[in-house]
């Protein structure tokens, strides 16, 4: 029980509305952003949202987001087995659009993400605990958009990015292999171009 894949489909629902001059309010709802949480048997979160916020300047355009999406299950089976599952995923990410000149242009985000799940049943008397003490991540990007000549666009980008998690057990869960400490990084540097023909357009990376 709880570590069933909660298959929410790729539909989701989304709007944007602009407030007064450069400032705009978005939100989006059921879109699923990915998570380790099926692999350390915790819930998948559900019932995820988006709020967004923007302001345009005049060659800066700004951008906010809070992400959360969370699940919580309960199972009793008679007197013997009772079983509490949860979890949880929060991201916070800003980013930024600059307009260097006419033609160049370089865009950036950064964004934050903390996951939560815990699992606690008892059986027969013995209570047993799988938590995480926070998950978190980290995650960098950025590119650029620069004019070369008249028909090709040149698209340099670079990204990194850090996950961490700490699984702690109690019980009958203390000495399994999916307790301890978890880590993953990554680092990408590509370039791509973009060539204007007269009748289309070749994109190359």
């Amino acid at each position: 029980p709880g570590t069933e894949d909660v298959d929410l489909g790729t539909q989701f629902l989304g709007i944007n509305y602009k407030i007064y001059r450069g400032l705009s309010l978005g939100l989006t709802l059921n879109r699923m952003a990915s998570t380790d949480f099926n692999y350390y048997r915790f819930p998948t979160p559900i019932n995820p949202f988006d709020f967004m916020a923007s302001y345009d300047f005049e060659k800066l355009h700004l951008g906010v987001s809070l992400y959360h999406a969370g699940n919580k299950q309960e199972y009793k089976n008679g007197v013997d087995y009772t079983e509490e599952n949860s979890s949880g995923n929060t991201a916070l990410t800003g980013g930024f659009v600059f307009n260097l000149m006419e033609k160049h242009e370089i865009e950036g985000m950064l964004r934050l993400n903390f996951d939560r799940g815990k699992i606690k049943y008892t059986d027969t008397g013995v209570t047993s605990t799988l938590e995480t003490d926070g998950g978190n991540g980290i995650q960098f990007g950025a590119r650029g958009f620069f004019q070369a000549t008249d028909d090709f666009q040149m698209i340099p980008l670079v990204a990194f990015g850090s996950e961490s998690i700490s699984l702690k057990g109690t019980g009958d869960e203390a000495g399994y292999s999916t307790t301890g400490d978890f880590k993953e990084s990554f680092f990408l540097v590509a370039l791509g171009g973009n060539l204007k023909l007269d009748k289309g357009m070749v994109v190359g990376g």
